[in-house]
């Protein structure tokens, strides 16, 4: 029996566009299929826009069935996703390790942040390579 290791896409979705959503999920993905890693998507759920309940139900749901989380602070000029933050201390509380990425500095250092994440890197490569190189399970890394 093979067991896989589970990265959620923790980030940013409000206000952007759905190419914008996507882009950094899409380069994710395809690191993450080519290490054998699985990966959970919030963005592929469909909700209504006034389904808050759903969407947060939905999003800890997912959370629950990984095993790591990976969180995008990367838009220094945009407002801070309260979504996100919401992602990374319900993360933290169920003791999933947290590889954060981005260069929202003005956020990632904020103490509620900076106390639940695991590490944090500036760029998406490398908190895909520290994944990649200490968390994938059923292998003789593990």
């Amino acid at each position: 029996m093979t067991i896989s290791t589970t990265v959620y896409l923790a980030g940013k979705m409000t206000g952007l566009t759905k190419e914008e959503m996507m882009g950094w999920r899409i380069k994710a993905k395809e690191k993450f299929k080519a290490a054998g890693i699985e990966v959970i998507d919030p963005t592929k759920a469909i909700f209504d826009d006034d389904d808050e309940r759903g969407i947060v139900t939905h999003n800890k749901y997912c959370i629950d069935r990984a095993d790591i989380v990976l969180a995008e602070f990367d838009w220094p000029d945009k407002p801070v996703s309260i979504g996100t933050i919401g992602e990374v201390i319900y993360a933290s509380e169920k003791k999933k390790p947290i590889i954060a990425w981005g260069r929202d500095s003005k956020i990632i250092w904020h103490p509620w942040i900076s106390e639940s994440i695991t590490i944090y890197f500036d760029d998406l490569i490398n908190a895909i390579i520290y994944i990649a190189d200490n968390y994938i399970l059923g292998s003789d890394r593990s």
